[in-house]
């Protein structure tokens, strides 16, 4: 799917404030997580405003099918509604942090259907976030889907 399939797919709770921005005083990997977490919630709820407020004007994503969406795409696919999630979550989160660029990396775990199709697995997924203007926001995101086992 978070990401044609998947970045509408994958992100959830903490709610964080300043749409899902992290406070001060945090480390950027408790800022990105938060922020990964915001993007889930936001998911799961169809809140396209998150999606306009966290993704950088640049931003591409490229979904497990290597289809690529700008941030135009992935706002329309958040409004459409085609996507029924059950769930969405992720495990063994790491963020790298190179001063105003951080690197997550997550494997999702998503239960739910796109345009009637199943979507759901696991899912490997790898977000770069940049600081534009004092805020993190999300400029590309990458993911693909494990083999079932």
């Amino acid at each position: 799917m978070k990401r044609l399939l998947l970045p509408i797919l994958l992100m959830l709770l903490v709610p964080c404030p300043n749409f899902g921005q992290a406070g001060q005083g945090q480390s950027v990997a408790q800022q990105i997580i938060a922020l990964e977490n915001a993007w889930n919630e936001a998911t799961l709820k169809y809140d396209a405003s998150w999606y306009e407020h966290n993704l950088g004007e640049s931003y591409l994503g490229t979904d497990e099918d290597g289809i690529v969406k700008d941030k135009a795409a992935m706002i329309a696919m958040v409004k459409s509604r085609e996507a029924k999630l059950t769930s969405l979550s992720f495990q063994k989160p790491r963020v790298q942090a190179y001063g105003d660029t951080a690197i997550f990396w997550g494997i999702y775990t998503v239960k739910g259907t796109y345009k009637g199709r199943d979507i759901s697995g696991r899912y490997p997924l790898t977000d770069t976030w940049v600081k534009i203007n004092g805020r993190w926001q999300c400029v590309a995101d990458h993911n693909s889907k494990l083999p079932a086992k």
